[in-house]
């Protein structure tokens, strides 16, 4: 085998070993932008195919009805504690960008000290021991928070 090869077969194997020892991580960052917030989701495509898979969707991840059902997966699994007379979380949208899927909510509220509970359970069902992480950007500073 000459060399060229040797590299390639190396670097086909590390990647797989890469991949097969990624943690999954969900990741959500809220932020304050005036008069809301805006809720940014990613995930790894390679978890975002598993939720399609868990979900049964058929056809290419990238398709509009699919990536409406994982933002609406998104949709159930995510979820900020909210006074009854409250707005409520609106999913806008996701897309695929590079290896990673973003899924895109608003919250039209009031800025609120302190900031309401939190509750992420995004992945949880599909992958299990997977990790939630989110950061809260307000005014008064960044709130960093994870889910074991």
């Amino acid at each position: 085998m000459n060399m060229r090869k040797s590299i390639l077969l190396a670097g086909v194997l590390f990647s797989h070993y890469v991949l097969a020892h990624r943690d999954s991580t969900s990741f959500s960052d809220i932020i304050w932008s005036g008069d809301r917030f805006e809720i940014i989701h990613e995930m790894h495509l390679v978890d975002a195919l598993r939720v399609a898979d868990f979900l049964k969707l058929d056809g290419e991840i990238d398709q509009l009805r699919n990536l409406a059902s994982i933002a609406l997966y998104v949709e159930h699994h995510f979820d900020i504690a909210r006074a009854p007379e409250s707005s409520p979380i609106q999913t806008i949208g996701a897309e695929i960008d590079g290896d990673m899927l973003y899924v895109y909510q608003e919250w039209v509220t009031p800025l609120t000290d302190p900031f309401p509970q939190v509750t992420n359970s995004i992945l949880v069902d599909v992958i299990p021991n997977t990790a939630a992480a989110w950061r809260i950007l307000l005014p008064s500073g960044v709130h960093e928070f994870m889910r074991d």
